[in-house]
């Protein structure tokens, strides 16, 4: 998967197919509407949405479920 970081307008928000948020508290957590001048868009969320396959595959790597090929998991003695 491509991954780009940048700012974005509002209105390419208001365009999206899908939101989410990440972070180390929050892991990966989708964004189900967001409200912007009495505009109201939803956005794609459930089981087949992408970021519910990055919170999946985080928390298996986290759990030693998924194999951690980034070498992201430290033990700690």
């Amino acid at each position: 998967m491509h991954v780009e970081e940048s700012d974005i307008s509002v209105d390419e928000l208001m365009e999206a197919e899908e939101v989410f948020c990440t972070g180390t508290a929050v892991g990966v957590a989708s964004v189900g509407c967001i409200t912007y001048q009495d505009k109201r868009v939803e956005f794609k969320t459930g089981s087949q949405s992408v970021s519910h396959e990055l919170y999946s595959t985080l928390v298996g790597i986290q759990r030693g479920v998924i194999e951690d090929k980034k070498r992201w998991i430290v033990e700690i003695d």
